[in-house]
């Protein structure tokens, strides 16, 4: 994993860790973005809907989509934390050479089954 990978990475886990609390104030036509540069997401997008653009500039739809991809991921060798931890590398790696229309969850989810992106920890 290159660099600036590993940059995006590492801002993504912090801003999501410096998050603060605070409503969603929906749009003129009364429904909420999915995404947007604050980090404001839907809380009920679906991981393999989200593109590219909207998992590198959402730490929130990053954070909680590879959450949520995880839970549907079993390994033998990795619990989920683990799981977790190989999917954000996986999508990271992915988008760093795809689309930013791209869906990066199906190919991040078969990789990581297939042994791809396992992390020091696992």
């Amino acid at each position: 994993m290159g660099r600036a990978a590993r940059t995006a990475i590492a801002v993504a886990l912090a801003a999501t860790a410096l998050a603060g609390c605070g409503g969603d104030s929906d749009d003129a036509s009364g429904s909420k973005p999915s995404a947007d540069p604050q980090g404001k997401v839907d809380p009920d997008k679906n991981p393999f809907q989200a593109t590219c653009e909207e998992y590198l500039n959402s730490p929130q739809l990053y954070s909680e989509a590879t959450v949520k991809l995880a839970r549907r991921v079993h390994l033998q060798d990795a619990n989920e934390y683990q799981v977790m931890l190989r999917l954000r590398n996986a999508v990271t790696a992915i988008c760093g050479q795809a689309d930013p229309d791209s869906r990066p969850a199906q190919k991040a989810v078969d990789a990581v089954k297939q042994g791809k992106y396992k992390t020091e920890r696992g």
